[in-house]
Order: structure tokens, then C-alpha cells, then sequence
């Protein structure tokens, strides 16, 4: 990780590649964030489930691919100058990592009135049925950060008192530990086939 120019970068290319969820890293770098500091962050992939939670925590985005399997995405609070994101020019902090060279295929902007990512959206969906009070989730066969992604996005529009059902490929620990953390009630039950269920409920007030 690096800072320069208000700007912090962090690549999460490596955990990726190991098949290990950057979410942890990724929510910490975030919070340690000044409010003034754009979040650059290298990928394997479009980081779509992150698009709707960082909508939710007053971030706008763009996002490039400047190679194949490498995308780069500027995160930057709303409150700043959108026009510092707007001029961004991502590929100049590309930086070689395994196979991921190439040239730049595009660039897409996400902003707070912009449309929420794929999944983030889906969760939400989801999330609001049955009268915001109830709500469940298939997160199998997604890649990491997608399951966690998803299930913060859901609970975020989940009414308060509300309970969200989630099935995972696997008992999803750090979600666990993040949900701790936040202060939510939760019960996680292994299933025969190695998966997980896991019922939250999300305080009252």
C-alpha cells in the first residue's frame, strides 16, 4: 500500500490469485481512510459487489480494465471534488502482476446517483421483501468477496428488528467476525454437505 497525492492504493491481486476474500482488508483500508484520500484498488476482477456498499458508505467510483483479469477502481468520498475522479486517469497506476498485462478496454464511472452494482442490487432486492422485515440469500457457488459483499449490502437495507437468512458454500468466518463486530445476533448451522446456514438478526435499534 502506498500514499501519494491525497491518493492510497492497495492491491488485493495476490489474495485473489490464492482464492483467499480481500473483504477484510479491503472494509479496513476503508475506515482508516482521511476524508479527503481517494482508495485506488488493484483487481483480478470488476469489483461489482463492491459498487452498492460503497454507494451505501458515500463513495463514488470509476473503474477501469487495464489489462485482462486486472482492473483498477478509484474510490473517493462524495463530499470531495467529483471532478478529481471524473479526470482520473487509472491506467497511470497499473502495475504488473503475474499474467495481468494488456492494454486499457474502458472506463466506467459509479457515482452516488449512479446505479448500484449487480449484486449489491440483488441483495438489496432481496433484502426488502416480505415488508423489509425478512430476508434470504443463496450466496453458493459466488466467488470471494462476493457472499460477504452481498449479505453487508442486504443487512444495510434490512429493517431494523428484521432477519436475514443467508446459505453459504461455507462457513463464512470472517463475516462472522465482522458481524460481531457490528453487534448483530447471528446462529450459523454446518450442513451435511459442508455448507453453511446462517440466521441474523439485526438489532432493533
Amino acid at each position: 500500500m502506498s500514499m501519494q497525492e491525497n491518493v492510497r492504493q492497495l492491491d488485493v491481486r495476490p489474495q485473489l490469485h490464492r482464492k483467499l476474500d480481500p473483504f477484510q482488508l479491503i472494509m479496513k483500508t476503508v475506515r482508516e481512510l482521511g476524508r479527503e484520500e481517494m482508495l485506488i484498488l488493484h483487481a483480478t476482477l470488476k469489483p461489482v459487489p463492491l459498487f452498492g456498499l460503497m454507494k451505501l458508505k458515500g463513495f463514488a467510483s470509476r473503474t477501469e480494465q487495464v489489462g485482462e483479469r486486472y482492473w483498477i477502481t478509484a474510490f473517493l468520498h462524495k463530499s470531495q471534488d467529483q471532478a478529481r475522479l471524473a479526470g482520473l486517469q487509472l491506467n497511470r497506476w497499473a502495475v504488473p502482476h503475474l499474467e495481468d498485462e494488456g492494454s486499457a478496454v474502458g472506463t466506467e464511472e459509479e457515482t452516488p446517483a449512479g446505479r448500484e452494482g449487480e449484486a449489491g442490487g440483488a441483495a438489496r432486492d432481496q433484502a426488502m421483501a416480505a415488508d423489509h422485515g425478512r430476508a434470504d440469500l443463496d450466496n453458493r457457488g459466488l466467488e470471494p468477496p462476493q457472499p460477504m459483499v452481498r449479505t453487508l449490502s442486504a443487512l444495510e437495507h434490512l429493517a431494523p428488528g428484521g432477519t436475514l437468512t443467508i446459505h453459504n458454500d461455507r462457513t463464512p468466518v470472517f463475516l462472522l467476525e465482522e458481524l460481531h463486530r457490528l453487534g448483530y445476533t447471528y446462529q450459523s448451522v454446518t450442513q451435511a454437505d459442508g455448507s453453511a446456514i446462517i440466521w441474523i438478526l439485526k438489532p432493533a435499534t
